[in-house]
């Protein structure tokens, strides 16, 4: 379009130009130089507004054909109450139906509800045509009474609040009606699915917390092979622990225990007692014997009496011991065990039923007590 000779409409200079007499050339040139610059139809669009019309319209149509370029700032009044204001439909060929660039401010773009209720959506997902929500995730919202941000999703009709974020930075996620609560997959390189960085003062470092498990029948921890077939370490919520063994290709107890208790000896002319304490490691049991069991002899036997049922071995077994004391003479010893049984019978010998002399000083030289180890199963 050919650019107008004077600026568009009729000014006060224009009034000043009419001539006195009835001039023909003068009209015509008003009419192309001024005039025509008042007609709508006529107007140049530009940044996406275009004017339609023609001589044969009596009115002209001004609208948008992308692309659109509007500068700033732009207000979209609310329109009808319940109505939408401003809809957005997305083209095909996977691209975003709404892009958001920010230029030096960091924020992309602000979503903000003055309504006064306690919680309301500040951005809704929802699916085409649909009026509201049955199922899905709802949107993000702000929490007006406490600042937290949350995630929130629609079962049954009712609005859910999934993961919120509070104000100091903390992340919380609600159970879940089934399922895990929180998934992270591995990215494709070698580096780790999961990092936790602690702080480097001491007295402040602290790591990963879990609180889980009521009984045994339950876990805390449980750590399997990628292909969840191996379960490799576990920790039940009774505080049992478990290990993959490869040899015997399941997880194994583990567990630490400790604890002490009164062991009686038997065979003496006067009662016998020291304080014993044992240690556990899955399997596996020391037992020290403490000081005291040491006496006079009047049998051929010697046992000691007491095990807790914690540390009573279920399989029969027998153990070397050393240190021992018969007749005031230093001996080598042996421990037997009877499954299921909490007595101990010691033999004069590595043979459990290697006899004792029925007189003098029989029992444990060593002032500490010595330690005898066994299995539990």
């Amino acid at each position: 379009m050919t650019a107008l000779i004077s600026k568009p409409g009729i000014t006060s200079a224009s009034t000043l130009a009419i001539p006195k007499s009835w001039d023909m050339t003068w009209f015509r040139n008003f009419i192309q130089n001024q005039l025509k610059g008042a007609d709508v139809r006529n107007a140049v669009g530009v940044n996406g507004i275009v004017v339609t019309g023609n001589i044969a319209s009596p009115y002209a149509t001004i609208g948008f054909i992308a692309p659109v370029t509007l500068p700033g700032p732009v207000t979209i009044n609310p329109g009808a109450s319940g109505t939408v204001t401003l809809t957005v439909n997305g083209a095909g060929g996977g691209v975003p139906a709404a892009q958001f660039t920010s230029q030096v401010n960091p924020t992309v773009a602000s979503f903000q509800n003055n309504q006064a209720a306690s919680v309301e959506a500040g951005i809704i997902f929802g699916s085409p045509g649909s009026t509201g929500l049955s199922a899905g995730v709802a949107g993000l919202a702000a929490s007006a009474s406490s600042g937290y941000l949350l995630l929130q999703y629609v079962t049954g009709g009712a609005l859910t609040t999934g993961i919120t974020i509070v104000s100091n930075g903390q992340i919380i996620c609600a159970a879940p009606s089934a399922g895990v609560c929180l998934t992270a997959n591995q990215a494709p390189t070698n580096s780790a699915t999961v990092l936790i960085q602690a702080g480097l003062t001491s007295g402040q470092s602290q790591g990963l917390y879990i609180r889980a498990g009521t009984t045994s029948a339950d876990f805390a921890i449980n750590v399997t092979d990628a292909t969840n077939t191996n379960n490799y370490f576990q920790v039940n919520g009774a505080g049992g622990i478990k290990g993959y063994g490869a040899t015997a290709g399941v997880a194994v107890d583990m567990s630490p225990d400790r604890g002490t208790f009164t062991l009686t000896g038997t065979g003496f002319t006067t009662g016998v007692t020291s304080t014993a304490t044992w240690y556990r490691i899955g399997n596996l049991v020391a037992l020290n014997v403490g000081t005291g069991m040491q006496g006079t002899s009047n049998a051929t036997t010697f046992t000691m009496t007491g095990l807790p049922a914690a540390i009573t071995p279920n399989v029969a077994q027998t153990n070397m011991c050393a240190d021992l004391e018969n007749n005031g003479a230093a001996v080598f010893g042996s421990a037997q065990f009877t499954s299921g049984s909490g007595t101990i019978s010691m033999g004069n010998g590595a043979q459990a039923s290697a006899a004792w002399t029925n007189a003098g000083q029989k029992g444990f030289f060593n002032s500490g007590g010595s330690t005898i180890f066994y299995l539990l199963n």
